[in-house]
Formats: structure tokens, sequence, C-alpha cells
């Protein structure tokens, strides 16, 4: 019976903990970012974009601006700091890959950074993710999400594919994409 209690109050606190995160980001001005991310993610993303003169403040907010780590004779790997709250960074991980899901212009992007870095795709998600966090800036000043301002279409070749399958409310797969393309 103790079981059954404390999966209950778990649930209960798990349902009042999600309606106070959908509050949030509904009266905050996370709402404008919930369509990209979800409600989650906007609620903990680094505060308002608004408050931030450009987009290069917000990352280094978040930790995603870049840093070499070298000395006088050894030039280091360029990696993001981390100094931001590693929360944000961990839902917009996530983030990422829900967008590479459901974007095909993501997708292709991402596909073709990790083919680029030798398979890494640690390191073109941390791209992806900066990216996303440019984006999710001008989203929160007033702009509309949309991907073909965050990547250069005509250089993936997925410009006009990808928008026919996105209108149809499916996600092409990138070999789908790649036979599109090379029939037309």
């Amino acid at each position: 019976m103790a079981i059954a209690e404390d999966a209950y109050r778990a649930h209960r606190a798990f349902t009042t903990a999600k309606t106070q995160v959908d509050q949030l980001a509904a009266t905050t001005p996370a709402a404008t970012l919930a369509p990209v991310v979800g409600h989650t993610t906007a609620a903990a993303v680094f505060g308002d974009a608004r408050s931030f003169p450009c987009a290069r403040a917000f990352l280094k907010a978040m930790g995603l601006n870049l840093k070499e780590k070298s000395s006088g004779t050894v030039q280091g790997q360029i990696k993001i700091t981390k100094r931001g709250p590693s929360r944000v960074r961990q839902l917009l991980w996530l983030a990422v890959f829900r967008w590479i899901q459901t974007d095909p212009i993501a997708d292709a992007w991402y596909q073709r950074k990790k083919r680029r870095d030798g398979g890494r795709a640690s390191r073109a998600a941390v791209a992806l993710m900066r990216k996303l966090a440019k984006g999710l800036y001008h989203v929160g000043r007033g702009d509309t999400c949309d991907s073909s301002k965050l990547f250069d279409t005509r250089r993936l070749q997925v410009g006009d594919v990808a928008r026919s399958f996105v209108g149809k409310g499916a996600k092409p797969s990138t070999s789908m994409l790649n036979a599109q393309i090379s029939e037309g």
C-alpha cells in the first residue's frame, strides 16, 4: 500500500510541476520560444532574449561561446566554455535532436557537419546547439523561426525539396532528400 501512495504522491508532484512550467512558459517572454523547442526548454532558457544586446551575449550567458585553450607553443582545440547554467545546455542538447527529427534542413546540415568532422556526432550537435540558440535569440526578439535563415539551403541543396515535405507535415529521410536532389 505504501508503494501505491508514493506513486500517487509522485504523480501529483509531477502534474503540479508540469502545470507550473506550462504557466511559466505561457506568461513570460519564453512563450514565443515554446513552439520551437517545447514548453520545458522555453521556460528554462536563460532569461529574456530582449535583455541581451546581441546573439553572442545570449550564447555567452548559456556557456556556448567558443574558447581556444592554448599556450605559447601548443595550439589547443576550440571548445565551448560551459560557463552558463548546465541545465540550459542539457535541454538545448535534447532540443537539438528533436529539431533534427522534425526539420529536414537542420538534419541535412547536421549530417553534412558530422561527415565533415569525421563522424563526430557530438561536435556537430554542439554546433547545431549554437545555431539553435542564435535562432532562439531572434525568436525571443519577435522574429519567426525559419531554418532557411539559419542555414545556407543552396549549399545544402535541400531548399525546395525540404519545403515541399514540410508543407505536407512529413519529414523526409536524408536518403529521400538525396534521391530527390539527384533526380532534379
